[in-house]
């Protein structure tokens, strides 16, 4: 029997696009022992529609030979063909290739297509964050203005209020879910890792509340000043380290609940706090930069001040010696620091997988760009961002095309998608990517200064508060 004779199928007009699809696959990527399993299998029930009635593993071993593009369009050519090209055995195999899934991942048989719709959402998100054509969702529940905003995961979206409140949103479902009344005063910053959520608020305190159940488990008392920014270690997870208007950076074991050192130095309120772990050697200026990151395996704290001064902080040397060590500072900058940023490729795991070489459209969007770790941070008259690359505070000189008509209040990084994020008193925020520096979109429709913002940590979800308590979020993964 031929080839031509035995792949007669018996199918609606409608189906025609389908078929040729389908013929297509075997006649080109087939081997001659598969044709002839598939061949003599169709012999025994003769002439059908062989993707409709054919078991579950017949199909998927037919389709997967076909393009993720290719798949989407056979969708349209019954009820029984869509339930097959969207059936998770084929698609599972499609989300790990494009590295959206690991290998190890298992999910129990459903009757929702759950691989094929986390795939058409993962590239939903590639394009969206070039274009930013996504959904758009405003949530009013504040008092005041939103100084504060974490986004643990899609279902736990945090805000600090001026009435000392922690409210808590689902952004999957956009609504509201509960609120904490964590503190006697506004929430100033939050932080969280793992297990804890922590607040430091303007009534000098930082409260600790667990993840899941939202309970109070204990308020950290030692600061003499409003409590400004809290970040956590990302190498010893119970370590977290908050600032003050009192002047000081403390340092909290947060499994014991007790203050473990406190960092002198700078001359005023400091303002913003970041943690990285660690500098690439390569990027070294001088012996005692090369000394301190080959020793330190504690990380880096980096604070910017009211007192116009950024400072880098090793943490080993700070937490064992009498005397806190800062390697380098950048002073005089123009006026009080307002925001600041690191940009540190590191934390991702582009660079673990072998994607150098890909094609594939997913994969190539998150591809790092390979550029030192740096800082990006504005201050009181600054209407742009500065850049520094660490450890050696080198003034970079990159063109950027986010120039605001007024203070810039925050500014988030999207590592993943090489993107920075500002926001500003202008009532925009800006998209400025790293990959084509005189690439970038602006925001605008906020109802006030645009004084905080968030982007959640698989960069789904990109969120902003403003000054009049309006949350907007952009949802990256549903495509307007």
């Amino acid at each position: 029997m031929s080839n031509s004779t035995a792949l007669q199928f018996k199918y609606a007009p409608n189906q025609d696009f389908g078929i040729y699809k389908v013929k297509h696959a075997i006649a080109n990527t087939l081997s001659r022992e598969e044709r002839i399993e598939l061949l003599n299998y169709i012999e025994t029930i003769g002439k059908c529609d062989i993707i409709g009635r054919a078991p579950i593993f017949i199909s998927s071993y037919i389709l997967r030979h076909l393009s993720p593009k290719e798949l989407s369009s056979l969708r349209l050519v019954s009820r029984t063909w869509n339930k097959k090209v969207t059936h998770d055995s084929l698609w599972r195999n499609i989300c790990i290739s494009y590295s959206i899934v690991p290998s190890d991942m298992i999910v129990r048989d459903t009757i929702l297509p759950i691989y094929h719709d986390l795939f058409q959402r993962c590239l939903n998100m590639t394009n969206n964050w070039k274009t930013m054509k996504c959904k758009r969702i405003e949530l009013k529940y504040h008092k005041g203005p939103i100084l504060s905003i974490l986004i643990a995961n899609p279902t736990r979206i945090f805000t600090g209020d001026v009435d000392g409140r922690i409210h808590v949103w689902n952004a999957q479902d956009e609504c509201y879910v509960t609120h904490i009344q964590a503190h006697q005063s506004h929430v100033s910053c939050l932080a969280s890792v793992s297990k804890y959520l922590t607040s430091g608020s303007s009534d000098s305190t930082i409260a600790i509340h667990d993840m899941s159940t939202l309970k109070k488990l204990s308020v950290l008392r030692g600061h003499e000043g409003p409590v400004t920014s809290l970040v956590f270690s990302k190498l010893d997870k119970s370590f977290l380290f908050s600032g003050s208007t009192d002047r000081t950076i403390r340092v909290w074991d947060t499994e014991t609940r007790t203050c473990i050192r406190i960092l002198h130095g700078q001359e005023n309120t400091i303002s913003a706090l970041l943690f990285c772990s660690y500098f690439p050697k390569t990027y070294c200026q001088n012996d005692m930069e090369m000394n301190s990151v080959t020793k330190n395996k504690a990380g880096y704290i980096i604070s910017g001040s009211s007192d116009r001064n950024i400072y880098v902080w090793d943490l080993k040397t700070s937490l064992r010696e009498e005397e806190p060590v800062v390697i380098n500072t950048i002073m005089d900058t123009n006026g009080p620091i307002t925001a600041l940023a690191v940009y540190n490729e590191s934390i991702t795991d582009c660079q673990k997988n072998n994607m150098a070489n890909s094609t594939n459209e997913y994969i190539s969007s998150r591809l790092p760009i390979n550029i030192p770790t740096f800082i990006a941070f504005s201050a009181v008259i600054d209407t742009t961002i500065s850049i520094y690359s660490l450890p050696g505070l080198e003034r970079t000189f990159v063109e950027t095309p986010n120039i605001h008509r007024s203070t810039i209040w925050s500014i988030s990084t999207a590592i993943i998608h090489s993107k920075l994020v500002t926001t500003s008193g202008d009532r925009t925020a800006i998209i400025w990517d790293l990959k084509s520096p005189k690439t970038s979109i602006t925001l605008a429709g906020f109802d006030s200064a645009v004084v905080s913002s968030a982007i959640s940590p698989q960069e789904e979800l990109l969120c902003f508060g403003t000054e009049k308590g309006t949350i907007v979020l952009f949802d990256l993964m549903i495509s307007t």
